[in-house]
């Protein structure tokens, strides 16, 4: 499916405002309306709670922060901020970002040579 998928015109994927109109248009006959015309539902990865709550995680995020600020990329004064964030009411929303930077640097430190 996903292979199919890529090799379909971008105007068969999104149509106007319409993400993955093909497929909605391809099943429409098969699922119930309620389902093809359903709102989107987001998960959200409550990782800023965690980091909070599990210490060992929570110095994996530190360190990986550390090492990531000294890569100049991001000013260090909002990862700073970020980090004040997520450690505040705003554990949730900022919880996402520092996972992708801290996953960013992960990554980068398992590729280096």
């Amino acid at each position: 499916m996903v292979a199919f998928a890529n090799h379909l015109p971008v105007d068969y994927q999104v149509r106007g405002q319409k993400l993955r109109w093909f497929f909605k248009e391809a099943l429409s006959d098969l699922l119930p309306e309620k389902i093809i015309n359903k709102s989107k539902h987001g998960f959200g990865l409550p990782f800023g709670v965690w980091s909070m709550q599990y210490a060992p995680l929570g110095e994996l995020v530190g360190d990986s922060l550390a090492r990531f600020k000294q890569r100049g990329w991001i000013q260090p004064a909002y990862l700073d901020h970020m980090l004040a964030m997520q450690r505040g009411q705003h554990a949730s929303y900022y919880g996402v970002m520092i996972w992708v930077v801290m996953m960013l640097e992960q990554w980068l430190q398992a590729n280096e040579h």
